[in-house]
């Protein structure tokens, strides 16, 4: 199953009435999960910044039971599951939940992020097999471990996760952003945290268009018929084994 990393894409938002757009992947449901930078070097507002933008782009999306599950992972010195995939299925939990997230601060340890991402949050206990798997990653600087982030980094491209990159202000480094994204298009830049809004319908957008991999078939084992080895009045031998375990097993006929 393929899976993404923040870097949006989104396959079908809709047609755009007035200021209200239709809801994105109704018809093609995601597993989106939003994996926060919540490091040292983010000022509190500008976090609260950062979670108003997640609020507002799911928003976009048709969130429900059968439709797309949203799941937050923070990172800093640790990372936090914040929720999983799958824990609410209405937007109004989801919006409450991102909104009562506290900033932890700490180190940018990105790779231990995309490690987690990769084997808890995509994992079958939370993750289905079935949908696109989208990861979006936001962040404010280099992590601290650039080659760990890009051989994590890689490790998710392989487990074929759909991965956004969003850097914010001039910290970034972009060739990092190109490593984290799974494609040069799933890459974006923005000034700071007030300009993320900019970005909501277009990362939208990309999230619903990640390409989504059926499972791989099932196998079965289908027997083949049995030889039918002709002789003896015309009677095959698969006929003839079966009259023989119907004769009692002290009979003397030949």
């Amino acid at each position: 199953m393929k899976t993404t990393v923040f870097l949006v894409s989104l396959l079908t938002i809709g047609i755009v009435f007035g200021d209200k757009p239709e809801k994105g992947c109704g018809n093609n449901p995601a597993d989106i999960v939003f994996v926060l930078d919540e490091s040292g070097s983010i000022w509190g507002p500008h976090f609260t910044q950062q979670l108003d933008f997640v609020q507002s782009t799911i928003e976009a999306f048709d969130v429900g039971f059968n439709r797309t599950h949203v799941g937050v992972l923070t990172f800093g010195t640790n990372n936090r599951v914040i929720f999983p995939l799958g824990k609410y299925t209405e937007e109004d939990q989801l919006k409450k939940a991102v909104k009562e997230i506290k900033q932890k601060r700490g180190e940018t340890y990105t790779h231990l992020a995309l490690k987690r991402l990769r084997e808890e949050m995509f994992s079958p206990q939370y993750a289905r097999s079935w949908v696109r798997h989208v990861a979006i990653v936001i962040t404010d600087g280099e992590s601290n471990y650039p080659e760990e982030t890009k051989k994590e980094a890689k490790l998710c491209h392989e487990a074929n996760f759909q991965v956004f990159a969003v850097g914010v202000g001039t910290a970034v480094v972009r060739k990092e952003l190109e490593a984290i994204a799974s494609a040069p298009d799933l890459v974006f830049q923005v000034d700071n945290y007030a300009a993320l809004e900019s970005l909501r319908l277009r990362l939208a957008w990309k999230a619903c268009e990640a390409p989504t991999t059926p499972p791989p078939p099932t196998t079965t084992t289908t027997e083949p018929p049995p030889q039918m080895i002709e002789g003896c009045s015309g009677q095959s031998l698969t006929m003839r084994a079966s009259m023989r375990r119907t004769w009692p097993l002290n009979s003397s006929t030949v």
